[in-house]
């Protein structure tokens, strides 16, 4: 083997050609000697093909021994292995994501097999063992249930952020009995008809969890959790009679997936919520009237409605601030892409959220969603992402109607842009009027929308100049003005 034959020419050690060791000073100024000599060799006009061939291959193995993938400190590759799986990353973003079923976890245990030092890096790692999930497909699978023992032993002394298929629960629970002391992030996912996953709770104290995620899938079950440092809870497909029982007092942030909003009203420390509706949904009439009193939440400072796949036809915005008073929200972020209203049945958002300084508003037509300036007449940071009219909501004719210029605090005004959006001389007009209205914007930001991986994306470059060139006019003026403009063509818009 040629590896064989290098190693006795120059005195190597063999284990150099099969792990990603480092090479020693003395092996190093042996490789370049024999480099030097075999490019020499190399280049005779008299050498033969065989030799020629035998040459090319050395050289190929005592490039791969001098790799610079060799000499990255551990700690620079501990970080790299730690992007491999996103949980382990204490980054601000990922520290608080729950793993899912549909995560690839497998890279902790592919890391090991590349090399000695690679598998003793990722084994002196506990943070890259300390994710796993639970599948309904390994009920039976002893390497599944290995495994998990493995995660356990190896991430040690670390929180455990677990994800468990709900009819998986039973069967693996036994492999966990010491450890729900240290499960500090839990998912639980199920399917219609699995059995109730008050199993898993029963009789069980959770000191450190502090994320929970659970899909009750309309479970008529009563299930109660102890959790003294619980804080974030997302709650999918579960119905105010479904005896769920959780320290509500403590949660701060709650994710409600097509479930029940009376839940709201039992969070009074709530800080930030996000409501997902579904055509699912169970809280999808509408049309009934809340307690006009309302129950105020006063630390409610985030909340983001998403009803890309929900209720047609409805209201639901007046009806969660006609049940709720966010006395304090900051923030306010609306996705409603999908959903079209005939002329007389425009929402009306007959609510007031003086509070609100920054808006994010995601929809189709302008005139579905306008109202809702009128709601907020103190925003100070305006995004829009409109599908077919966004230029209709900067400015309107009749004035009457609710458009940008109702803002008269706004300062930073912002666009997402896709890559097949058209930008015609109406928007560019629109832009310009904006200039009578004596408004007080500092900055104008265009975000580049892109919802799919695109082969067919326009580079990066050609993205800001095709804005540049469609908006020069208003752009140039707003510019001359002292206005920033701003371009994003690879970062997501997303309130601080």
């Amino acid at each position: 083997m040629p590896h064989l034959a290098i190693a006795s020419a120059v005195n190597l050690r063999e284990i150099l050609f099969n792990s990603n060791q480092v090479p020693s000073e003395e092996e190093l100024q042996a490789i370049d000697a024999l480099l030097i000599q075999l490019r020499a060799e190399q280049n005779l006009p008299t050498i033969q093909d065989a030799r020629l061939s035998d040459i090319a291959a050395m050289i190929s193995l005592l490039d791969s021994v001098l790799h610079p993938m060799r000499y990255i400190p551990d700690d620079i590759l501990a970080l790299i292995f730690m992007y491999t799986t996103p949980c382990s990353l204490a980054d601000g973003i990922a520290e608080d994501s729950i793993p899912r079923l549909t995560d690839h976890l497998d890279s902790p245990w592919t890391l090991p097999q590349v090399c000695r030092n690679w598998r003793a890096l990722s084994l002196s790692l506990p943070c890259l063992w300390s994710s796993f999930c639970v599948p309904f497909k390994d009920l039976d699978n002893p390497k599944r249930a290995r495994r998990i023992e493995l995660c356990i032993q190896r991430s040690e002394p670390l929180p455990l952020r677990i994800c468990f298929d709900h009819s998986a629960c039973a069967t693996h629970l036994a492999l966990l009995p010491q450890t729900t002391r240290r499960w500090r992030f839990l998912r639980i996912e199920c399917y219609h008809g699995g059995p109730a996953q008050d199993n898993i709770f029963v009789d069980r104290l959770f000191p450190r969890l502090t994320h929970l995620a659970l899909d009750m899938w309309c479970s008529q079950t009563p299930t109660t959790i102890l959790a003294p440092c619980l804080r974030n809870l997302e709650v999918q497909c579960t119905s105010i009679d479904s005896g769920l029982v959780v320290p509500w007092l403590q949660i701060t942030q709650y994710r409600s997936i097509d479930t029940d909003l009376e839940f709201i009203a039992r969070m009074e420390n709530l800080e930030e919520l996000v409501v997902i509706e579904d055509t699912f949904t169970l809280h999808n009439n509408y049309s009934e009237v809340p307690n006009p009193k309302g129950t105020i939440l006063p630390n409610v400072r985030r909340l983001e409605h998403d009803n890309t796949e929900g209720v047609l036809g409805s209201d639901p915005h007046t009806w969660l601030f006609t049940r709720y008073s966010f006395t304090s929200l900051r923030t306010l972020v609306i996705i409603d892409p999908n959903r079209t209203y005939e002329e007389d049945e425009y929402p009306s958002f007959a609510f007031s959220l003086p509070s609100v300084i920054e808006l994010s508003l995601s929809f189709s037509f302008a005139d579905d969603i306008r109202n809702i300036l009128l709601a907020t007449p103190n925003v100070q940071s305006l995004h829009i992402e409109g599908k077919e009219d966004p230029d209709s909501l900067v400015y309107c004719s009749p004035s009457a109607r609710p458009s940008v210029p109702c803002l008269r605090q706004i300062k930073h005004l912002s666009f997402a842009v896709g890559d097949d959006q058209f930008i015609g001389l109406e928007f560019n007009n629109v832009l310009k009027m904006l200039q009578d209205y004596d408004l007080p914007l500092e900055a104008i930001s265009f975000y580049r929308s892109i919802q799919d991986e695109d082969e067919n994306m326009i580079p990066e470059g050609e993205w800001t100049t095709y804005i540049q060139e469609e908006m020069a006019d208003s752009l140039g003026s707003w510019m001359n003005d002292g206005i920033r403009v701003i371009y994003h063509s690879t970062v997501e818009h997303k309130f601080a």
